[in-house]
């Protein structure tokens, strides 16, 4: 279930505040912009949460340690900022962002992200700038 080290609880939070902040979070974040991609999107994000849900209803023993919890939180959101293909291309950021793709070629001619051009000319943005970025989205997500 936990790919990596558990994070602390933020100041005054409880194990269960953060996973009901991620859980809130992943459903909120903006989809894509077409129809069927939307349901396509919104299918994923059920998916995720319900397999969080269903690693809390299983584990037998995770009233008895409050970190399991947050390891669930931790792994949902690991899933949630998963970088595809589509989302280094400034159309699937732009989707996946929620915003339209002249504020990510903004995005680029301002620093805040990079592009890379390969032989054939196409353009990717770098993988770790859009997982921090995707990062600091779903942070504001969870205020």
């Amino acid at each position: 279930m936990n790919d990596g080290p558990i994070p602390p609880v933020t100041p005054g939070g409880t194990p269960l505040r953060e996973l009901a902040r991620i859980v809130y979070a992943v459903l909120a974040l903006p989809g894509p912009l077409s129809n069927a991609d939307e349901l396509t999107y919104l299918q994923n994000r059920v998916r995720l949460v319900r397999q969080a849900m269903k690693d809390i209803r299983d584990d037998l023993d995770i009233h008895r340690d409050p970190l399991s919890v947050i390891a669930v939180v931790a792994n949902l959101r690991r899933q949630a900022l998963a970088v595809n293909p589509e989302d280094l291309t400034i159309r699937g950021l732009a989707a996946r962002a929620g915003v339209d793709r002249s504020t990510v070629i903004g995005w680029t001619q301002t620093g805040v992200l990079s592009c890379t051009s390969n032989r054939n000319g196409e353009r990717r943005l770098v993988e770790a700038e859009v997982r921090a970025l995707l990062a600091s989205l779903l942070k504001k997500e969870s205020r």
